[in-house]
């Protein structure tokens, strides 16, 4: 369908019911009918598809990519949801509901134990993946709505926040995303924010220590960066 919200993304797994051991596989989001799909690469088959829907029945849209992980698939929604499936059955294994939509790509924490999502306005939550998928905590960021829109970067330890807080530049924000406590802790000075021009829409590329930062008007910004307090 139109619209898509994120490019297919290759998998190799083992699909529930086929003899074959493994298969390279791409997983996708059917905007037309509300639907995740997972089909063989080399041949378009379908593997499985698996309808996402409301309480009320309604057809579900996602906002950005979801997280694959250790056989399962983290989906967030536009109806405020967060699904859990089997990556090789694409079977619905349980659902989170949060009081707002959520605006970016989920970021698993560089345990892998975690992910966290940010609401579409002030807060961001935590979520424990195991033994159940639960909401650990929502910490106060105070993001305007809809300001942030690229997914949240892993820097290690840490986790970068791309803020479009005003109309001609974006807010870099930097959290402690595996705290000793429970909520997440800000680095970056609220006196002095770095920024760069523009606004950021695309999760930004890290390759070693070079943090390279696309933002609008083809502009890119490249930072060191290191995942030390």
């Amino acid at each position: 369908g139109e619209h898509t919200p994120f490019f297919p993304i290759k998998q190799v797994s083992v699909v529930a019911g086929r003899q074959k051991p493994s298969l390279e596989s791409l997983l996708l989001f059917d905007t037309d009918f509300g639907e995740l799909i997972m089909i063989e690469r080399q041949t378009g088959q379908l593997i499985w598809r698996q309808p996402l829907r409301t309480e009320e029945g309604d057809m579900e849209s996602m906002y950005g990519a979801p997280v694959v992980h250790d056989g399962l698939i983290y989906a967030a929604t536009e109806s405020n949801s967060l699904y859990k499936l089997a990556l090789d059955s694409g079977r619905v294994l349980s659902k989170l509901t949060f009081t707002q939509p959520i605006s970016a790509t989920p970021m698993l924490t560089v345990d892998r134990k975690k992910l966290i999502l940010a609401g579409n306005k002030a807060l961001f939550y935590t979520v424990t993946l195991s033994p159940k998928m639960t909401c650990e905590s929502a910490t106060y960021i105070g993001h305007r709505l809809g300001t942030i829109v690229a997914p949240l970067r892993s820097i290690g330890k840490l986790m970068l926040v791309c803020e479009n807080d005003k109309n001609d530049s974006c807010k870099l924000r930097i959290l402690n995303s595996t705290p000793k406590g429970t909520w997440l802790a800000e680095l970056t000075p609220t006196d002095d924010p770095v920024r760069v021009e523009g606004s950021v829409d695309e999760m930004p590329v890290l390759r070693n220590n070079k943090l390279f930062v696309t933002s609008s008007g083809e502009r890119i910004t490249v930072f060191s960066v290191t995942d030390d307090d």
